[in-house]
């Protein structure tokens, strides 16, 4: 049999087929090795000096920074109404006109009442002084008759002494016994009677004047019951004017009713004030007190007007806020006297922030989860030289200026890495990477405020590719 010689053809074959695969993978090492060796291309951004401002940014309603609702306290028929919401109306323009009849008769009553009160308390003071003229009259008569009085000397027990002396001296037994019967009835004289004194003196002189045709002379004893005759006359006199001057006191106004009158009179004093108020604020009907856009009207003209609930409402478009709502870590960024730019679509306004509140809210919600809370408080911005571009009720684009470094160390936002060590870039020192630990003051939209880890003139690497590391060789891009 004939056998076949294949084995030299075959070994040469696999050893071709070893070199070819040998000489691969040198090739593949060597390309390898070469590769590693090229300097990583990068984008570099040198370091210099840039204005930050770093703003916080936010959706903010607008509303009128003036506004006033229009309230009745008095019942008032709405006769017309001349706007409806959402009107623009310049100050002094008539929104409403009211039947006033209803306040012109209680402005006349109160009138009326004012009048009766004035009138009353000037009668008062009046008969007052009238009064008062009476009673210094009688006062200075009194004093005159006392005076009078006291200046009469003698008295009952005197003059019936002198009869009793006069007695003795005198010989007809019908004039010693005038005599005797006179001092008795002169010693029992009751002065605090002035009229029955007097009476009964008379009546002495009288027997005694008979007497002294039969005895003589008894001048002694007549003068002295002349002069107690006189007194008891002037007694009686002084009596009767105390007696008037007594009943004059009674009808004196006292200083409690004299201050119930003063009293009455400033109650319808305020009365008619507020009357007259009330008629004056409604008698033209509501008037616009300043320019601006009806924000609501609660009118229905041949109605009575709602009282004690706003009728209308007047937003004034020449004050616009921008409000926005703060969290609890926006407090702290947000100060009143902050610079602001307000955006709406095509316009943009300058504004400030007016106040923040002191105060925060918290608000309840609903959601999948359940029920949820958020707690916030509002801040007030207001806007330069609005115009009719601002909708008061609609939204509006804020950025409140929060932050400024005029020429800080600038890091642009793309050169910036973070791990959970902290924030850091990429220096290229002599062409290797070098890792750079920061501190940031503020940010805006494009860079970073650096306060430590770099200087100006630095060569950061932006975007740093994820195989850079430090101590890697780099090459920039050109």
């Amino acid at each position: 049999m004939k056998r076949t010689q294949t084995t030299g053809k075959s070994s040469r074959r696999k050893w071709i087929a070893l070199g070819a695969v040998c000489a691969a993978v040198v090739l593949i090492a060597a390309a390898v090795l070469l590769t590693g060796r090229k300097p990583l291309e990068v984008t570099v951004h040198e370091v210099g000096r840039e204005r930050v401002e770093e703003y916080f940014s936010s959706t903010a309603a607008l509303t009128s920074g003036r506004q006033k609702s229009y309230y009745l306290t008095t019942a008032a028929l709405v006769e017309d109404v001349f706007v409806q919401a959402g009107d623009e109306v310049v100050e002094g323009q008539r929104l409403a006109s009211l039947d006033v009849t209803a306040l012109e008769l209680q402005l006349k009553q109160a009138k009326l009442q004012l009048e009766n009160a004035e009138l009353t308390l000037s009668a008062a003071k009046d008969g007052a002084e009238a009064l008062k003229t009476a009673q210094d009259a009688l006062d200075r008569q009194i004093a005159e008759l006392e005076r009078q009085i006291a200046a009469l000397e003698g008295t009952p027990q005197q003059a019936a002494q002198a009869a009793q002396e006069a007695s003795g001296q005198v010989q007809n037994e019908t004039v010693r016994a005038a005599l005797d019967g006179a001092a008795q009835r002169l010693a029992s004289l009751d002065e605090s009677d002035p009229a029955s004194a007097q009476k009964l003196a008379a009546e002495v002189l009288t027997k005694l004047a008979a007497a002294q045709e039969q005895a003589g002379p008894l001048d002694g004893v007549q003068e002295q019951l002349e002069a107690l005759i006189q007194k008891y006359q002037l007694s009686e006199q002084l009596k009767t004017l105390v007696s008037q001057r007594a009943s004059l006191s009674s009808q004196n106004v006292s200083a409690s009713q004299q201050k119930q009158l003063e009293n009455a009179l400033e109650l319808a004093q305020l009365s008619a004030d507020s009357a007259q108020e009330q008629y004056d604020s409604l008698k033209d009907g509501l008037v616009a007190d300043f320019s601006g856009v009806v924000s609501a009207v609660n009118l229905v003209k041949g109605a009575p007007a709602p009282v004690g609930t706003a009728c209308l409402t007047l937003a004034s478009s020449d004050q616009v806020t921008a409000v926005i709502t703060l969290g609890k870590y926006d407090v702290a960024k947000v100060k009143e006297g902050q610079q602001a730019r307000i955006s709406v679509p095509g316009h943009t306004y300058d504004g400030t922030v007016a106040r923040v509140d002191r105060v925060a809210k918290t608000t309840t919600g609903y959601s999948a989860a359940g029920i949820t809370s958020s707690t916030s408080l509002t801040a007030e911005i207001e806007i330069a030289d609005p115009d009719e571009n601002l909708i008061i009720g609609f939204e509006a684009d804020v950025d409140v200026l929060t932050g400024s470094a005029p020429a800080a160390v600038a890091l642009p936002l793309e050169a910036v890495k973070t791990d959970n060590t902290g924030s850091y870039c990429y220096v290229v020192r002599d062409g290797v990477a070098q890792r750079a630990d920061l501190t940031f003051g503020i940010s805006s939209d494009t860079y970073y405020e650096v306060t430590s880890g770099l200087k100006e003139g630095d060569t950061v690497i932006l975007n740093p590719p994820a195989s850079v590391e430090s101590g890697k060789k780099v090459a920039v891009k050109r």
